[in-house]
């Protein structure tokens, strides 16, 4: 159970966190990673339901997707040098 409460604690972090690709080009009030993951989720849920897919399946990745972010922030391919990429 503390290992549930410990993820929940940092998904939580994801609120704080905005959304860098908007920043770059200037777009002052941008969603933070939690906001873009909540929309993933509610977009996959009305598509798999549309398309008779796996929406658990589904859900699942798009609320975990940018979960990383917690611990890294948000990293665009303009963050990363060019030998990484």
């Amino acid at each position: 159970m503390h290992r549930i409460l410990l993820l929940a604690i940092k998904a939580g972090k994801l609120k704080g966190i905005k959304r860098k690709g908007w920043l770059r080009i200037g777009i002052e009030k941008v969603e933070s990673v939690a906001c873009h993951s909540y929309r993933v989720a509610f977009l996959a849920m009305l598509i798999g339901d549309a398309l008779n897919l796996n929406v658990e399946k589904m859900l699942k990745m798009a609320l975990l997707h940018d979960l990383a972010e917690a611990t890294t922030g948000d990293i665009t391919p303009y963050d990363m040098k060019r030998e990484k990429k």
